[in-house]
């Protein structure tokens, strides 16, 4: 296509004083070029229309014309003769809308399912449908208590929904957050933060949660960028289960949620989520033997002391006796005592997890191949898989080579083809095996994880398995426990 003004090409269309409120490009050259295939934009410049002095409405629909516009050198051609002035609303009365008007200006406001005393606009410069529900001092808005069960249908599929000031204490699952980029729910009187709500706000751009009553957040608040979440001014309580959070914080030292703190034994100290470890908490293990230690001269309270606890947790008393003395009472697997193997730990998770791929690598793997005492031969699926086999073949081949089988279950493990068949694969290992042995070791990477393997087939699977939990205090002595009592040479 060739731009050129010469007759047969050249247009010359006045349009001017009629009652035109907006101009839609593609109808227009479809008018003057019936089956036109090109740049409809380029096309309507060289029919050279004139359509000022006609009562146009400047909302959301007028942007794309204007937009285009401003992006062309015709921006700068005639200016005065093509002044498209706005009729309406009144805002934007007599402005010149090609030329003066700022984009971020031409909006909609939507009505129908906008919820009591929100504002709702289609905002095409920000890309997104924007639903103002703060609640504002003064008027006559009510206070909500809940998130809005339903929000108005955004045209990009995008919407910035803003909740400041309410009385709502749970951010829970609605149909429309997997189109939520932005969020805010500062000043409210949140206490509890469902996990699936993080999860299913797929395109994450900003979070507000600064200014609540929260204890603590989910790991899944880690699949928002450390600098585009504010989470300060809330009641976080330092505990064993939150030092994630330290190592999330500083991704970034510039992140709004940088500075954000925690109260420690019941708020007589205070620190920087940051700088919490598990040895500022007192978190680590090695405190209660030494506690143990301390008081073993009083025989008599310790022998008490463990006929107690050997009654009431049975689990951890043998936990607790194989850490001090090294012996593991009325426990003996017999795929320890079977021809050697090739590997101590089969090692898998949903490979798309990187949380949990990271955890893995940096904290999991470390501990169990680089311990001093006792050094493990991990197979881990990601890192020693051959390149160019059958992968279910080679799956198989050394799950049979391995003592124990460890999955870490993630959300998306129960929906991979590929953990469904080790699962499977697992729960036939077990079965032609000795029943009572802990061959096979789940650990649950978060609580809605829990409720998933409350049901079937899942319920039925862990019978006779060790699940356990990383955030667990003891959870490292609890794995020790499980491990072969000797690593493969």
């Amino acid at each position: 296509w060739t731009y050129d003004l010469v007759s047969p090409f050249e247009y010359d269309v006045k349009l001017s004083f009629n009652n035109i409120t907006n101009i839609h490009i593609d109808d227009v050259v479809h008018i003057f070029n019936p089956g036109f295939q090109g740049n409809t934009f380029v096309e309507y410049l060289s029919f050279k229309i004139n359509a000022s002095e006609n009562p146009f409405f400047c909302d959301c629909n007028v942007y794309p014309f204007a937009s285009y516009l401003r992006d062309s050198l015709f921006y700068f051609y005639r200016v005065e003769e093509f002044r498209y002035r706005c009729n309406s609303p009144d805002s934007l009365s007599q402005e010149d809308f090609l030329h003066d008007i700022p984009l971020e200006q031409f909006v909609c406001n939507v009505t129908e399912n906008c919820p009591d005393g929100c504002i709702c606009q289609e905002r095409p410069y920000y890309g997104y449908l924007h639903v103002n529900c703060s609640f504002m001092y003064g008027s006559n808005q009510q206070p909500m208590n809940t998130l809005p069960l339903t929000l108005p249908t955004s045209k990009n599929g995008k919407i910035s929904l803003h909740l400041d000031g309410h009385y709502i204490a749970l951010l829970e699952q609605r149909d429309y957050l997997p189109q939520l980029v932005n969020l805010t729910l500062s000043f409210n009187k949140l206490v509890h933060i469902d996990p699936k709500a993080l999860t299913s706000m797929s395109d994450r751009q900003y979070l507000d949660l600064s200014h609540n009553y929260l204890k603590y957040v989910p790991k899944e608040i880690q699949y928002f960028k450390t600098n585009k979440v504010r989470i300060g001014s809330n009641r976080f309580e330092c505990n064993c289960n939150m030092t994630w959070m330290a190592q999330w914080l500083n991704l970034d030292s510039n992140a709004p949620a940088y500075n954000a703190q925690c109260e420690y034994d019941d708020g007589s100290e205070r620190y920087f989520i940051r700088d919490i470890t598990d040895s500022l908490l007192k978190c680590s293990f090695e405190n209660l033997i030494i506690i143990i230690s301390v008081v073993v001269g009083i025989l008599i309270a310790i022998i008490i002391g463990a006929v107690v606890t050997a009654r009431r947790c049975p689990y951890e008393t043998k936990v607790l006796m194989f850490r001090l003395f090294g012996v593991h009472p009325a426990d003996k697997y017999r795929v320890d005592l079977e021809e050697p193997r090739q590997y101590d730990i089969y090692v898998s998770h949903y490979e798309h997890d990187l949380q949990a791929r990271q955890w893995v690598k940096s904290k999991f793997l470390r501990k169990l191949e680089e311990n001093q005492k006792r050094k493990f031969k991990v197979f881990y699926f990601e890192r020693d898989l051959n390149a160019g086999t059958d992968m279910y073949d080679e799956l198989v081949t050394h799950m049979k080579q391995c003592r124990r089988i460890v999955f870490i279950l993630t959300n998306d493990f129960f929906n991979d083809e590929k953990n469904i068949f080790e699962a499977d694969q697992a729960e036939i290992e077990h079965r032609a095996s000795d029943n009572l042995h802990g061959r096979v070791i789940y650990l649950l990477w978060n609580e809605s994880v829990r409720e998933k393997i409350k049901l079937d087939p899942w319920k039925s699977r862990m019978e006779g398995k060790r699940v356990l939990c990383p955030d667990d205090k003891f959870f490292w002595s609890k794995m020790r426990y499980e491990l072969p009592f000797k690593g493969v040479p």
